[in-house]
């Protein structure tokens, strides 16, 4: 027990001595970043193109970006969020549940939102992902149903955001950054 605690009082005497905190540690060279090979081009619909490759692991993700105007939202703030909530939730060919079964049976992520659609897989899995992906993009259906229960969602967080600290902070932050007259103040 006294060798332990001899050498644990060795070693924070060391410590103590060898580190001068009046001298300023001179900061390390920055890092190099190296995207990989990185290719863009337009197709004949305007749909712009950008492809980055990285082959450090068999993975592969795809994003479409929508250009939408949140500030043209005006009175109706909000309903571009739950038009992209809904994009995932039925096509004409899927079911909610049959979308979510083929997300879990490859084991991908699929995220749709107001700014566009993400997903992203295994590398072996890109076909099935490229069906699932353009199913929601072009065969969303958006039902009565999923509308209610996302209204019912939002709703009740609004009502618990209203006594969140957090939530408070993040409004004050938004009207500081964009003021009372921008969609997202």
């Amino acid at each position: 027990m006294k060798n332990i605690v001899f050498i644990l009082c060795t070693i924070i005497a060391t410590n103590m001595v060898a580190q001068d905190r009046s001298i300023r540690p001179q900061a390390a060279p920055a890092p190099e970043i190296q995207l990989g090979s990185t290719a863009s081009f337009v197709m004949e619909n305007g749909l712009k193109v950008f492809v980055v490759e990285n082959h450090k692991l068999p993975k592969v993700s795809l994003a479409l970006q929508f250009k939408y105007h949140p500030e043209l939202e005006g009175e109706s703030v909000g309903v571009s969020s739950i038009a992209g909530d809904l994009l995932g939730t039925k096509t004409s060919t899927r079911s909610k549940d049959q979308i979510d079964a083929s997300i879990d049976y490859i084991g991908a992520n699929l995220i749709t939102s107001s700014s566009g659609i993400y997903a992203s897989s295994l590398k072996k899995h890109l076909p099935s992902l490229m069906d699932l992906f353009s199913d929601v993009l072009i065969n969303s259906e958006f039902t009565e149903e999923e509308f209610a229960k996302l209204i019912t969602q939002n709703i009740s967080g609004l009502a618990n955001a209203s006594d969140s600290p957090d939530a408070i902070a993040a409004n004050v932050n938004s009207v500081l950054n964009y003021g009372t007259s921008h969609t997202f103040g």
